[in-house]
């Protein structure tokens, strides 16, 4: 059978011609492509089944992990920090280490959320307006 994606599919071994939906209401237009290509299928007298197609369902994701942040955003967020030089530095070797990885960015990703655990929260800012690292501290402070 030649699937084609207009709506249409022609099976020449059983001479038919499954239809969507849409294209049938498209045929009943007159003049319309379909409408026309509904006459050659009739004039070759090839049998026509209206087929109903389930919408694809999306992928479900799960909610209960977070979005993964680009390097961009790890790295403009590390540049805040009052020890942004020393985490530039680890963050470059993380990154270096993940291309041995088959899935770098999760683990970069990963290593992110577990060093800066508070990333989604309010900063607390030092007196040069720089966010102030303290891996100790809990989320809930």
């Amino acid at each position: 059978m030649k699937k084609c994606y207009d709506g249409h599919a022609v099976d020449f071994t059983t001479n038919t011609v499954t239809v969507t939906k849409k294209f049938m209401m498209n045929a009943s237009q007159w003049g319309s492509a379909e409408n026309n290509l509904m006459k050659e299928f009739q004039a070759y007298g090839l049998r026509i089944v209206l087929e109903t197609r389930k919408p694809r369902t999306p992928k479900k994701t799960d909610k209960s992990k977070p979005a993964l942040l680009t390097y961009a955003m790890m790295e403009a967020y590390i540049r805040m920090l009052d020890v942004a030089d020393e985490m530039l530095s680890e963050f470059e070797v993380v990154r270096e280490t993940a291309k041995s990885r088959r899935n770098r960015q999760q683990y970069v990703n990963d290593w992110f959320r577990k060093t800066f655990p508070r990333y989604d929260a309010i900063p607390e800012l030092d007196d040069d307006n720089r966010i102030v690292y303290n891996p100790n501290a809990s989320l809930s402070t």
